[in-house]
């Protein structure tokens, strides 16, 4: 790193393998220049002006530069969940960046009406204050039968008004539009009535836990983005839905095609416990990372030792790294960071690295319409450094780099 003078630019030059955009530069290098990207491409084809500067001593052997990572589904982390209050969300917040993750759409669990707009406005607060790219909302409007973690006293029918009272609660904090996701399942009675309401707020369709069934499942996702205009979501494939059968093909099988039409962005955990290698496999191969959003479902406990936590306020387990219920033994989210489900996608699933990362970065920014999730010229500067194994080295978020948490 080098400063040009008292007054003069503050520039890092990154090198290494590049991958970005579903590319690699196996020679690459990125150019740091004041939080903003001056160039990202081949190191032999750096600026001139760039010469005198020496790459960045942190970048250990071996390394590859990537985006920063995108997770638009997670629950908390370090501790700390999303929905208990701002100082909790900072936690998770922190433990997360430190992981790579440097742009976070906070989730929250079904819960009562008034416990959800106070946690709607907490989180909104941090929208505003940049901490956070928006919110997403997991339920109340799911199916009992799939409920998975949730509390099935928070369960409700579909109701407009709660979602209009969700998004006047984000405004009334200054941050409209803070909601960018509403997980809710096409079943559920009074379901019919909730695209119309989650559209005129710009909140996103996202299917999950849910009973509906292949042709639900993919009319609702198909009409969902053509007024939209991009794409629908669908929350943790094969987790909280009904297997693919041959005479009743369930949920999954609408959400492929969807996703094969372009009408629908398909969430995926890599964590080693929500699908197998093999699973992860087939949906790559099949739909394309263009179509794939690798999201951590991480829980409060992720980054500490297996333990007894709480989800929602409902008791969890978590031991030899899943957690679960303790109740019922439902899977309770995760306890992996994108950077966790990234490296088991490549190392253990066998996926292309290049595809892995778009996954977990440029096609969850475009999903979401947001500025992140590549490294061009004129971007803003997140960069993760990843280590020969795909571990997180350090992270550059807005330009400023810190040590990664290992």
């Amino acid at each position: 790193m080098t400063t040009n003078g008292d007054s003069g630019p503050t520039r890092t030059l990154l090198t290494g393998r590049l991958v970005t955009g579903g590319t690699t530069t196996h020679d690459g290098a990125v150019a740091i220049e004041d939080g903003t990207i001056a160039y990202a491409g081949p190191l032999a084809d750096l600026p001139p002006n760039w010469s005198a500067v020496a790459p960045d001593p942190r970048v250990p052997t071996g390394a590859t530069l990537v985006p920063g990572l995108v997770d638009s589904h997670l629950h908390g982390g370090a501790g700390g969940e999303f929905g208990v209050d701002a100082d909790a969300a900072r936690t998770a917040i922190a433990e997360h960046r430190a992981h790579g993750s440097t742009t976070l759409i906070g989730s929250l669990v079904s819960a009562g009406a008034s416990d959800l707009i106070t946690a709607t406005q907490t989180l909104s607060a941090l929208v505003a204050s940049g901490d956070l790219a928006g919110i997403h909302l997991e339920g109340p409007f799911i199916a009992a039968a799939r409920k998975g973690a949730h509390d099935p006293d928070a369960l409700r029918d579909g109701d407009p008004g709660l979602v209009d009272a969700l998004a006047e609660a984000a405004a009334a904090v200054g941050a409209p539009g803070a909601i960018r996701h509403m997980t809710f399942a096409p079943d559920r009675a009074g379901a019919d009535l909730l695209p119309a309401a989650l559209h005129r707020h710009g909140i996103r369709v996202n299917v999950g836990h849910t009973e509906a069934d292949a042709t639900l499942t993919f009319d609702v996702l198909g009409r969902a983005a053509a007024t939209a205009g991009a794409p629908s979501l669908v929350t943790h494939i094969f987790n909280a839905m009904p297997p693919i059968r041959g005479r009743s093909p369930g949920t999954a099988a609408g959400a492929i095609r969807a996703a094969l039409r372009g009408d629908a962005v398909l969430e995926v955990v890599a964590d080693g416990v929500h699908l197998s290698p093999d699973t992860v496999r087939m949906l790559f191969e099949v739909v394309g990372p263009g179509s794939i959003n690798l999201i951590s479902d991480a829980m409060a406990a992720t980054g500490l030792p297996d333990g007894n936590y709480t989800l929602g306020g409902l008791p969890v387990v978590v031991a030899d790294g899943t957690a679960r219920l303790t109740s019922s033994g439902a899977i309770a989210g995760s306890v992996a960071h994108v950077a966790d489900c990234l490296r088991w996608a490549v190392q253990t699933a066998g996926i292309d690295l290049a595809d892995a990362v778009l996954a977990a970065t440029g096609t969850p920014a475009k999903a979401f319409g947001l500025d992140v999730g590549h490294l061009v010229t004129g971007g803003v500067a997140d960069v993760l450094v990843l280590d020969a194994d795909l571990r997180p080295a350090f992270v550059v978020a807005g330009g400023q780099a810190s040590p990664a948490r290992r």
